[in-house]
């Protein structure tokens, strides 16, 4: 911990100047031998040093321990942080606590003992919560003076974006071989999933001779469709940062447009975002993610192609520290769109690879549509401000 004093008293210097006096107001009295003004100098002096030096005794032989509970949530889920205090020497002390998101308690530590203060704090919006450091300050039971301890809190708390139920599916992302694409077109179109009666409509290399020994009836293999989804996610920010860098202009485009509408806007479209990504997710599809944007404490504005519940995790996690862009300084402009974007999404979106692309305008997916070879432009999906379509909260 790091170690920070401060005493209760207005002046850098009015502590020990304090004391410098009053010692010498009771040294004063002794000599002209006057005992109302040197039992008056001599107990203040001594109840300043006592609780001085009971201040500086105070967090020794005190261990403290910040548990928090999860830290990956949804909008209106609650984050539980606890502090446990323990006290192994027989000074009781003050102790007043300043956790994150505003947490505070305050109360007296009594000799050997333990003492716990948990909170429950609702978080209603998506982003990434530092916890930064927990401040403790301890002092004597008087209130005369105190020092202050820092704890470092290294986690941080991530809260995804809101998921809604939508209804759709992800038939137009289907890809043949997609889920086995080494075994070439040579091969069968179809994957093993188990055995039946056989029914003497197929020819005898499908039966499964071990099977049938087992159960003693003949048993035939059936077979799945090996087709499989891949979709990229791209997330274009650059049409908020130009509409935000707008605001205020003669634009008829923007009239009554304010900056808390287009944060609104960028909220719902990920909201949007992960519920598609989700709904994708249950029926089966790997997800990929690319974005022009900026991520809070996250330097790779991608994420591979993958599946399981872990890579649908990392995806969410994303989008959570996905920041609302900036405007324009003065000695910027308008960019183009970015090389590095489209390379990456190109990199990431290989063989067979389906998109969703979410953007402020439509025409800017539309854009995006050009560059894709005719037979897969049909598996691009376009979500923008405007026409997102609504769900059920989830």
């Amino acid at each position: 911990m790091n170690e920070q004093k401060e005493f209760l008293i207005s002046s850098f210097f009015g502590f020990p100047l304090s004391i410098l006096i009053l010692g010498g107001l009771f040294f004063v009295a002794l000599l002209n031998h006057s005992l109302g003004l040197a039992s008056i100098a001599g107990t203040t002096l001594l109840l300043m040093v006592g609780s001085s030096l009971w201040t500086r005794i105070a967090p020794f032989r005190v261990s403290t321990h910040v548990q928090v509970g999860r830290t990956r949530l949804f909008p209106g889920e609650e984050v539980h942080l606890e502090v446990s205090i323990h006290n192994a020497k027989l000074l009781p002390f003050y102790l007043s606590m300043e956790g994150p998101f505003r947490t505070k308690g305050q109360t007296i530590v009594p000799p050997v003992s333990q003492i716990h203060h948990s909170w429950n704090i609702p978080l209603s919006r998506r982003g990434v919560y530092p916890l930064k450091t927990c401040s403790l300050t301890f002092g004597d039971p008087f209130g005369l003076s105190c020092t202050k301890r820092t704890l470092p809190l290294p986690e941080e708390i991530i809260v995804y974006p809101r998921l809604k139920t939508m209804e759709g599916s992800t038939d137009r992302f289907q890809e043949f071989f997609g889920l086995h694409p080494a075994k070439g077109l040579v091969e069968d179109p179809a994957w093993y999933g188990g055995t039946r009666d056989y029914t003497g409509s197929r020819p005898a290399r499908f039966i499964h001779w071990k099977a049938s020994a087992r159960i003693g009836t003949v048993q035939e293999k059936i077979f799945e469709p090996t087709s499989h989804a891949k979709i990229l996610v791209l997330v274009k920010v650059e049409g908020f940062r130009q509409h935000l860098s707008r605001l205020g202009s003669t634009d008829p485009s923007i009239e009554g447009v304010t900056r808390d509408d287009l944060e609104q806007d960028f909220e719902t479209l990920l909201e949007t975002v992960a519920s598609w990504a989700y709904l994708s997710f249950q029926q089966g599809a790997s997800l990929g993610f690319v974005t022009d944007g900026d991520l809070i404490g996250d330097a790779e504005p991608f994420l591979p192609m993958g599946s399981g519940y872990e890579h649908l995790g990392r995806f969410l996690e994303k989008l959570a520290r996905l920041r609302f862009p900036h405007p324009y300084s003065a000695s910027e402009g308008p960019r183009t769109p970015s090389d590095r974007f489209y390379r990456t999404a190109y990199e990431i979106g290989r063989w067979g690879t389906g998109y969703i692309y979410a953007c402020y305008e439509r025409a800017e997916g539309e854009y995006a549509r050009q560059f894709l070879s005719p037979h897969r432009r049909d598996r691009l999906l376009i979500l923008s401000v405007k026409d997102s379509p609504e769900g059920r909260d989830g």
